[in-house]
């Protein structure tokens, strides 16, 4: 597992992709971001734990992913599901 701090943003701009802001009506004293990893090194999940002044925690963000191998024959199928005929 990897956790980092997540930087309160220094301007008022909008989160961007996966890029969450800061809650603003709550008494926020940091953020970080937890990245678990699974045997193989991939990422499984990423979260986003809060410390609230009154010592409680929150998780404000969570992401999951799942991977799976897929034959070559699944190609065309693909294919035609993202550009069409």
């Amino acid at each position: 597992m990897c956790v980092e701090p997540h930087v309160r943003p220094t301007n008022d701009t909008r989160p961007i992709g996966f890029h969450l802001s800061w809650p603003v009506d709550l008494d926020v004293v940091s953020v970080q971001m937890e990245t678990r990893f699974n045997a193989n090194g991939g990422r499984e999940s990423v979260y986003f734990p809060e410390l609230l002044e009154d010592g409680s925690r929150m998780v404000i963000a969570s992401q999951s992913f799942h991977l799976s191998l897929l034959p070559l024959s699944a190609w065309e199928e693909i294919e035609e599901l993202v550009w069409g005929d």
